[in-house]
């Protein structure tokens, strides 16, 4: 069954899977506080023969706020941009843990 969300906020920029696993590692520790009641994904993103992958974090109910959470990483020195694209289906990314 697939899970839906209505709003995610991808941090920093793509990359490989293992790097992707480490910033959402130091995100969480990091920003401990933004990120009460929010999980982190891993996203598998395919440009041509090249696969990348992105942190995606999700737990928001609108767009609105996820733009509030991005404000607030952007303000302590981070990279966060929306995405509203965040319904596509649990399915599609790849695990994180």
């Amino acid at each position: 069954r697939a899970i839906f969300a209505a709003a995610g906020a991808k941090i920093g920029e793509p990359g490989d899977d293992a790097l992707m696993k480490r910033a959402l590692a130091g995100h969480k520790a990091r920003h401990e506080s933004l990120m009460a009641g929010r999980r982190g994904e891993i996203v598998a993103l395919q440009d041509g023969a090249t696969r990348r992958h992105r942190v995606v974090i999700l737990g928001f109910r609108a767009p609105g706020e996820a733009s509030k959470f991005c404000q607030s990483l952007q303000a302590a020195g981070g990279k966060c941009f929306v995405r509203s694209d965040a319904g596509r289906a649990a399915s599609e990314r790849a695990p994180s843990n």
